[in-house]
């Protein structure tokens, strides 16, 4: 024994064991992680970065927008999404979603999702997805420019070290077009330096980087971070369709930060038949709300054909 050294306990070494099993499983499974964005890279052909740099934006579908963002939604870079409120996780999912769609050029999706983001908000819904990406649940298409959902790659992480480092991988991936991460939350997670090694890879790669706060994120508009974009999501009233059927997906957008220094806060809904985000309802859904041309789904609608069978004998029997 070294002069000075305390002997070596059997709890000790048990301790140290574990630790280094846990940390060897860290590592093959970052191993198998990076050869499969690779291989898949591959063969997938050149990068997005080297594409013609006038296709640099994702337009938003609204002048008022894509006019503050300098003609859309940057490509090989990084957007922040964050939840309004605790209720609005689902319009800030959503919202991201359709941004990812908006991004896509003919690649492949990331989708990044950690254990407890997973635990509080739920797994990702395949009809819904496809639905938004214009296929109906028996695989028809319906938009012009449709995505095909298989083109999703899965991904569950521990935590949000291992989500953030998943994520940077994704961004160097030629193949990928976006790569959307779900974070429990950014502080103590994603700091000033962990969001520049995420930007420094999308510049890399070309892919665009989504990365979405699972739960209130309204706190959270204070931390500093590289990203290009911040942007502060809640759920708006949906527009009933003609047979009283959910309607579109619609959202609240503010633009909270932008390092090409102008804001905004905007209404906008997701026209999944077109692929494209369009206005809610006349006069940008201010309007619509104050007339009734727009209304929540919880309120009382008629029911549908199938539900008045019963009630429509208990008549004729009366």
């Amino acid at each position: 024994m070294m002069p000075g050294c305390a002997p070596a306990t059997d709890d000790s070494l048990a301790d140290d064991a574990s630790s280094a099993a846990q940390d060897l499983a860290q590592l093959r499974a970052r191993g198998v992680l990076r050869r499969a964005v690779e291989a898949f890279g591959e063969s997938c052909g050149e990068s997005h970065a080297a594409r013609a740099e006038a296709d640099d934006h994702a337009p938003l579908d609204h002048d008022a927008v894509d006019t503050v963002l300098g003609g859309g939604l940057a490509r090989g870079a990084v957007h922040e999404i964050l939840a309004e409120e605790a209720g609005d996780c689902g319009a800030a999912h959503g919202f991201a979603l359709a941004l990812a769609l908006r991004l896509n050029r003919g690649g492949a999706m990331l989708w990044i999702q950690e254990e407890r983001a997973r635990a509080e908000d739920g797994a990702p819904y395949p009809q819904g997805i496809a639905m938004m990406a214009g296929k109906t649940m028996a695989g028809n298409v319906t938009a012009k420019n449709a995505f095909d959902p298989a083109r999703i790659i899965m991904v569950r992480t521990r935590d949000a070290r291992s989500t953030l480092w998943a994520m940077e991988q994704g961004l160097r991936c030629p193949g990928l077009d976006t790569v959307l991460a779900e974070v429990t939350g950014l502080a103590g997670a994603c700091d000033l330096t962990a969001s520049r090694r995420l930007v420094l890879a999308a510049r890399e790669g070309g892919a665009t980087g989504l990365l979405v706060q699972a739960g209130s994120g309204a706190r959270d508009l204070k931390i500093a971070s590289a990203a290009r974009t911040r942007w502060l999501i809640g759920a708006h009233p949906s527009r009933r369709g003609l047979a009283g059927e959910p309607g579109r997906a619609a959202w609240r957008l503010h633009l909270a930060r932008h390092r090409g220094g102008r804001e905004g806060r905007w209404l906008r809904e997701w026209d999944h038949e077109h692929g494209r985000f369009s206005a809610i309802g006349a006069g940008e859904g201010a309007a619509a709300s104050r007339s009734g041309a727009s209304q929540a789904l919880s309120g009382n609608l008629p029911a549908l054909p199938h539900q008045r069978t019963d009630q429509a004998r208990g008549v004729a029997a009366g």
